[in-house]
């Protein structure tokens, strides 16, 4: 009996064996391959209303919206769907004539079990004779950092007017969009003169309808083809086409803020007895900011009359009292801030800002590592009367305390400071390091140069006139940085963005990759003018 139990026993467990599932191969690993299209790829003289893609396994369709590109745009859009091993797209009746469709389906397509995707396929048809074989590629960069910009849409235009007033109101002839490189190619192009602009088109509608948001780049002349293209951009926002105020803000009891659209050349800004405005009025560094501050803070209200560029007539009414006791008591004491010149340097200022414009500064003692010094100078900044500065030659290394007295310093409206005591080390070789800056290639005559010393996210730290071949920046706090030359064209001082209206380009820029500064180390680096 204790035979027979072991023979059944064995005969059960084969059993239980024989239905297992047996191990499975190896992983799939191959992405989806088409077997045969209806009509066949690159058809010519096409005239169906459907096609369908087979391919060797079952097929999905992922994030087909932002993958898919069909070029030309087609109205309405054609539906594209998967089932089991096909793709079938549904096509509009508005097909045009003698036209090569592209339908570039980007990342979209993948098999079902595995998500193994079919990176780059593209099918093509022809409405004519044959397929149009021109293309047009390049680079898209971003114009302030010269980073590659990924998801720009990049169109053609069937035309040889830059100035066409109608040019970004209505859907381009063709288009593609950057890739993570920032790379782009329209292909199965025809023959003809065509205007190439790059929008990042946050709408998605193919237009150019929100300056404020939508990046731009454009050529300054239509290309022609043949032969292909080759076309590098640079983008950036754009300044609006004309100057508007955006938004006036009373931002305190003694000051009233107007916000525009783009910088301001001139402004007229008179009061309503056409007088000009007397008080202190202040710009910011970009000119597209107006502080101005009123010597009756009891005033109900303050009305100005504006008269500036591109014809701007406008006319601000702002109350000025009200119930807001966190917005009165801003003007609660003179509220300094201030700003050491550690960070640029030992031929850096002390920088110190009031909340309204300065009448008086009496009296305040330097310390350097804890002994009373003379020799420096200090004044309020007559470009901007919130600010006074204190210049000295600082010695790396050393320890300042700027002290002063309570009521020594004033401002309009008769507040005064409380006891105020700043304190600051200025580096020296053992803390910080120096880059000297090699710049190659030749001038254009005429332009100014701007060599910008930046943080790893382009804020600019330090900036010097380019005159020499090179320049040294030192006392450098230990980190990352970059540095930019900045084409100065318009010799502002800064950096400007694109005019799409008067087709001006951005100023050009050149960066260098990104550069580590180590404490008591000199680094070389070189940088190309752009």
């Amino acid at each position: 009996m204790h035979r027979l139990y072991g023979i059944v026993l064995l005969l059960l467990l084969g059993s239980c064996a024989s239905r297992m599932t047996p191990e499975g191969g190896k992983k799939d690993v191959t992405a989806p391959v088409m077997t045969s299209a209806e009509p066949e790829n690159s058809s010519v003289n096409f005239k169906g209303k459907e096609i369908v893609i087979a391919f060797d396994e079952y097929v999905q369709l992922v994030d087909l919206s932002a993958q898919l590109v069909v070029s030309p745009l087609m109205e309405p859009a054609p539906k594209v769907t998967a089932y089991k091993n096909k793709i079938t797209i549904a096509l509009p009746d508005t097909l045009l004539p003698a036209t090569t469709y592209s339908f570039s389906f980007g990342k979209s397509v993948a098999d079902v079990h595995e998500s193994n995707i079919l990176d780059g396929f593209r099918y093509v048809f022809s409405t004519g004779e044959a397929i149009d074989s021109l293309s047009v590629s390049g680079k898209i960069a971003d114009a302030a950092t010269a980073k590659p910009v990924k998801q720009v849409t990049v169109m053609l235009y069937r035309t040889s007017n830059l100035n066409d007033s109608i040019l970004l109101k209505r859907k381009p002839d063709y288009f593609a969009r950057t890739d993570e490189n920032g790379e782009y190619t329209l292909k199965y192009l025809a023959a003809g003169t065509y205007v190439l602009v790059a929008l990042d088109d946050k709408n998605g509608n193919y237009q150019y309808d929100d300056p404020a948001e939508e990046a731009i780049a454009f050529l300054s002349s239509a290309i022609t083809l043949p032969p292909d293209v080759n076309q590098n951009l640079t983008i950036t926002n754009s300044l609006p086409a004309e100057l508007r105020l955006k938004r006036s803000t009373r931002i305190r009891k003694t000051a009233l803020q107007l916000v525009f659209n783009r910088p301001v050349d001139t402004l007229e800004v008179t009061t309503k007895s056409g007088a000009e405005y007397a008080d202190p009025s202040i710009w910011n560094l970009r000119r597209d900011t107006l502080t101005l501050f009123t010597a009756d803070t009891l005033q109900d209200s303050l009305i100005v009359y504006l008269k500036g560029d591109n014809g701007l007539k406008d006319t601000v009414a702002v109350r000025m009292i009200t119930g807001k006791a966190a917005l009165d008591a801003t003007t609660k004491g003179i509220l300094l801030s201030y700003e050491t010149p550690s960070g640029k340097g030992i031929g850096g200022s002390f920088k110190v800002e009031s909340l309204n414009p300065l009448s008086a500064i009496n009296q305040l003692n330097v310390l350097e590592d804890s002994v009373e010094i003379k020799g420096y100078k200090y004044g309020i900044d007559k470009a901007d009367p919130r600010v006074f500065t204190i210049l000295y030659d600082w010695k790396p290394g050393k320890f300042y305390n700027v002290r002063v007295l309570p009521g020594n310093i004033s401002d309009r409206y008769g507040y005064t400071n409380d006891s105020l005591d700043w304190k600051f080390r200025m580096p020296d070789d053992r803390s910080s390091g120096e880059v000297l800056v090699t710049v190659a290639g030749k001038k254009t005559e005429g332009d100014d140069y701007l060599l910008q010393l930046c943080s790893d996210d382009f804020k600019v730290l330090r900036q010097e006139k380019l005159l020499t071949t090179v320049t040294a920046f030192n006392f450098i706090p230990p980190g990352n940085y970059r540095l930019r030359v900045v084409k100065d064209i318009n010799r502002n001082g800064r950096w400007d963005e694109s005019d799409f209206k008067t087709r001006q380009q951005p100023e050009p820029v050149s960066v260098s990759d990104g550069i580590q500064v180590r404490a008591s180390w000199t680094l070389e680096k070189e940088i190309v003018l752009p």
